[in-house]
């Protein structure tokens, strides 16, 4: 890891490595899981899928501001890095495992969730999961659902045994998809509370039909009552307008508004933001009228 001390077992990133076998099996799962649930992640995931890398992502928030700025129309961006996601990812949402009460308690206490959401992420893990809701093709869901159970291993250089109890564990084949699963409806729920609290952008029509080439047939514009968000695995990404006024009075709260929901709604599934400097942040662009005021507000 990146500032850490190298001899210290902390400042290095732990990757399963597993027999060739096993990892073939789990590259053939990979293939058939995405066949059948790539179709079904949200427009906004990125990474691990195909056709959308980093430069889709990037460019969705990028091409934001600049509209945004182009307009005079003020926004908050909020970054957010999920803690640990890929080994703290819990797999009861994600595949049907039928863990014991007792073992769901003590899952929910070493991932740290705030006490306030521990009871509604308890019944949460007791409902189907995700992928029960995706495949129908009970066989797969069973082979899929094994690769998550049997998460034993050993080190070089130690007889003793050890059990992963949450986590996809990075380095296998299955990881980045069935982070993207898990994290399916942690994103649909932020983009419909956006909508419901009005943190949606509302952007002007179109004057000029943007294909009108031979062989191109006119595009129809998605509905406005959209989030604007992105998502790369477990880095995410979200747009709100801010309303400037004279006196600033609703100005924090504004900002902290679009934070808020992400955070909630992320902690609801088990997945801790990331609070540490440069992992996540706010970044506020204040253009149009009152903006000079609002910047000498957010100064002091």
């Amino acid at each position: 890891k990146k500032d850490t001390p190298s001899d210290f077992m902390t400042g290095y990133r732990s990757v399963l490595l597993k027999n060739l076998v096993l990892k073939h099996h789990h590259s053939f799962l990979r293939t058939r899981c995405y066949s059948l649930v790539h179709s079904s992640l949200h427009i906004c995931q990125t990474g691990g899928i195909k056709g959308r890398g980093t430069d889709l992502s990037n460019a969705c928030i990028r091409w934001t501001g600049f509209l945004n700025k182009s307009l005079n129309q003020s926004s908050c961006v909020f970054f957010a890095d999920i803690q640990s996601a890929f080994y703290t990812m819990i797999r009861e949402l994600v595949v049907p495992l039928n863990t014991s009460t007792v073992d769901i308690e003590d899952l929910i206490d070493k991932i740290g969730v705030p006490t306030l959401f521990v009871e509604p992420l308890k019944l949460l893990m007791q409902q189907p999961s995700v992928l029960d809701g995706l495949i129908q093709d009970k066989h797969l869901l069973q082979m899929l659902t094994s690769s998550q159970q049997f998460s034993w291993f050993r080190v070089k250089g130690s007889d003793q045994l050890a059990h992963t109890k949450t986590g996809c564990g990075p380095g296998d084949p299955l990881a980045d998809l069935l982070y993207n699963v898990a994290l399916l409806p942690a994103i649909t729920d932020i983009e419909n509370t956006m909508i419901r609290n009005g943190l949606v952008h509302n952007w002007p029509d179109a004057d000029f039909a943007p294909f009108t080439e031979a062989g191109c047939v006119a595009q129809q514009r998605l509905p406005k009552e959209a989030g604007t968000l992105t998502a790369f695995i477990d880095d995410f990404s979200a747009s709100t307008p801010l309303s400037l006024t004279r006196d600033c009075s609703n100005l924090v709260q504004d900002i902290s508004a679009l934070p808020l929901v992400v955070s909630n709604v992320m902690m609801a599934r088990g997945m801790v933001l990331n609070s540490k400097v440069g992992k996540s942040a706010i970044m506020i662009c204040l253009v149009g009228q009152f903006s000079r005021i609002a910047k000498r507000f957010m100064s002091h």
